[in-house]
């Protein structure tokens, strides 16, 4: 699951980016929650809990500070996907 999750989170992204550069608060409201369903769902908390800031911007149609928390979430998804590649290598070494 968490590899799925890593490899659709880059169009997740994009799917928010494009609803915050398009002003459309009630798409990020819904995409923001998808995405921290999915986090939360494989325990990556930090993740969801700057969805869920997302989340609170488009529901609130806020978006101006939503640059620095896309750069957070881009940042925490970076090092999920180093510690998992980590993870699989160590498993993977007899």
């Amino acid at each position: 699951m968490l590899s799925k999750f890593l490899q659709n989170s880059q169009n997740g992204l994009d799917e928010i980016k494009n609803s915050i550069e398009q002003r459309d608060g009630k798409q990020l409201n819904f995409l923001a929650h998808r995405f921290k369903g999915m986090a939360a769902n494989l325990g990556a908390e930090k993740i969801a809990q700057i969805a869920q800031r997302l989340e609170d911007s488009g529901k609130q149609n806020q978006l101006e500070a939503c640059e620095l928390a896309i750069n957070e979430l881009e940042m925490e998804i970076r090092r999920l996907e180093v510690w998992f590649r980590g993870m699989k290598s160590e498993l993977s070494t007899p």
